[in-house]
This record gives C-alpha cells, structure tokens and sequence, in this order.
C-alpha cells in the first residue's frame, strides 16, 4: 500500500498529513537486550516481536527512524526526558512515564511474574515478598510499579535483565519480577536451571508505543497505523 493511500484509509485530518508530509526524522530509545521482545544481534541489527511493528510504521508513515542502541534502559528513560529522543516502540504505560509521554493504545500483552530459586515454595501474593530483596532493571514499569504500589518490598536495581536474574541465582536477592518472554529466554540461555518461575503479580506488561509529551500528534498517527 502506498502512503498516500495508507493515509486516505487512517483518515488523517489536516494538520496529521501536513505534518507527514515535512518528512519528519523520528529518534527512536531502544532496549538493546530485552529478548525476544526486542533487542540488538551481534550483527547491530534490530530484532525481536518489535521490530515487525516498526517496519510496520515505516512502511505506513514514510517517516525515517533512527534507532539508538548503545544505553542502557534508564539512560533511554534520561534521553527522552531530555527531549534528546523522540519515541518507545515497546514500553509499559505506568503513572511516573505518564508526566512525560503519550502512550498509543497497547498491541501486545504479557503477564508479570515473579523468579526465584527452585528451592522456594510458590510465592501466592505480593505480601508474601514483604521485607525482600527483589531484582529490578533500573526505571523498567516494575521498577515504577511497586515502588508505587509495594514499598515494603526492598529494590535491587541493576542496568540490564541478565544482570537481575544472576542476582537472584547468585542469592544476592530472593527474587526477580519482570515480563514472562523474556525470563523464558535469559533463564534457559544463560543456563540458570536452578531458577523458576514462581509467582505472578497483579501487573501486566501491556506493551505499547509512545512518544515525547511534545509530540502528541505523533502519538495519534502511530495509535491510527495500530488501529
């Protein structure tokens, strides 16, 4: 389908194709090791679930993305703040990101669930983690979720998934939270056999796009190409 086409069909109103049609540069904050969801080959390529959908805008928009994979998440969160970059392709709508960004509405939905050692009897509440320590990426929606929501529960924040899951394999903390693919992925790829899925929190990764405050319009034309 051609653009022009495309844009007839999502019933753009004037000032959505007239912004289209200047071309606009999108800067795109990446998570560069949030496999299969999405993340950065060997090669420096894009791949992972997230990658369809932004060939997906690209194809629809005609808009050019320049994709930043060289930061940790939290330095992605910093970025955006500061204007630097431009949108999330897939990230978790939470209260604190909700100051800073519009969110599309969601395309993908995953449970959150909690991964201890395989020696811990199965966690059936968030009470029962009271008082422990709990691996978190650093500024991810756990992060900001159940500093919220669970303050008796002590965070240990860490730069990347693999790093959280090896402090709970390493008893550095007694347990990780965080979206069920790719817990799937690093425990069987890192060869952590003694961790397990043990639990699943109220929350649900429910990933969607979203871009600066600054650029509502932008929101509206990715949440269209969703729909």
């Amino acid at each position: 389908i051609y653009k022009n086409d495309f844009k007839e069909k999502l019933f753009l109103n004037k000032k959505e194709r007239n912004w289209l049609k200047k071309e606009q540069k999108i800067i795109v904050a990446t998570n560069k090791e949030w496999n299969p969801i999405e993340f950065i080959d060997e090669d420096n390529k894009l791949k992972g679930i997230w990658s369809g959908y932004i060939n997906l805008l690209k194809d629809k928009t005609g808009l050019t993305f320049t994709i930043q994979n060289n930061k940790y998440w939290h330095e992605m969160i910093s970025q955006i703040k500061n204007g630097k970059y431009d949108m999330f392709t897939a990230i978790v709508k939470t209260p604190q990101r909700e100051k800073y960004l519009n969110f599309t509405q969601s395309y993908l939905s995953f449970p959150t669930v909690i991964v201890t050692q395989d020696n811990v009897g199965y966690i059936k509440n968030m009470n029962t983690l009271k008082g422990k320590t709990v691996a978190v990426e650093k500024s991810f929606y756990t992060d900001d979720l159940l500093s919220l929501n669970y303050k008796d529960i002590r965070l240990l924040r860490v730069n990347t998934t693999k790093e959280a899951l090896e402090k709970v394999y390493k008893n550095e903390a007694f347990a990780y939270i965080g979206a069920l693919p790719n817990i799937g992925y690093f425990i069987k790829n890192l060869g952590f056999s003694h961790l397990k899925i043990n639990g699943e929190t109220p929350f649900k990764a429910e990933l969607r796009m979203a871009t600066r405050k600054e650029l509502g319009i932008l929101n509206n034309i990715f949440d269209k190409t969703l729909s």
